[in-house]
């Protein structure tokens, strides 16, 4: 876990604060409301689904250990979120909308010369709204989309990434 987010000491912190009789364990209501009046997480939904997968013994209580697997997993996604950004504003110019031209003219300097109807197809997927422009969260969408077909080898999503890296010089 990078020491920007959260380190070992602040994490015992701040499970200590949501820990009030000192039982060595948080109610999971207490951590979601906690979770949510310190913007760690935006919804109630997102934070059970979280605690589901964490609180491996089902006991409805969250221990430390398993306090700090959310921290965890909270750190991922916010990196994951970081790099997203990063790889959006490589596509975008620096700009807060993605256009067709733009997504050509990216796949065009990352070597990926795919044809005009690719292009095409992967910008009306990226294009939820069908307003003829890419923003922030339509690119984050299609992107989780990419890295899961990547994994099944079907798209070039981590290459976009690392040239998105290497332009500003972020070394992996």
């Amino acid at each position: 876990m990078s020491d920007d987010f959260v380190d070992e000491a602040k994490i015992k912190d701040m499970f200590d604060m949501f820990d009030a009789d000192g039982g060595g364990t948080i109610d999971v209501d207490e951590l979601t409301q906690a979770f949510i009046n310190l913007g760690i997480s935006d919804t109630k939904e997102e934070i059970d689904e979280l605690v589901k997968e964490i609180d491996t013994d089902g006991s409805g209580e969250i221990e430390f250990d398993e306090f700090r697997a959310v921290i965890a997993r909270l750190q991922d996604q916010r990196d994951s979120v970081g790099e997203m950004q990063k790889a959006f504003f490589y596509f975008s110019g620096g700009k807060e909308r993605i256009t067709l031209t733009d997504l050509r003219k990216v796949m065009n300097e990352v070597g990926d010369h795919r044809t005009d109807l690719f292009l095409q197809e992967m910008f009306i997927i990226g294009d939820t709204d069908r307003d003829g422009i890419i923003t922030f969260q339509d690119f984050k969408k299609l992107m989780e989309t990419a890295i899961a077909n990547e994994r099944q080898g079907i798209t070039t999503a981590k290459t976009v990434l690392e040239a998105a890296n290497e332009r500003d010089g972020v070394k992996l």
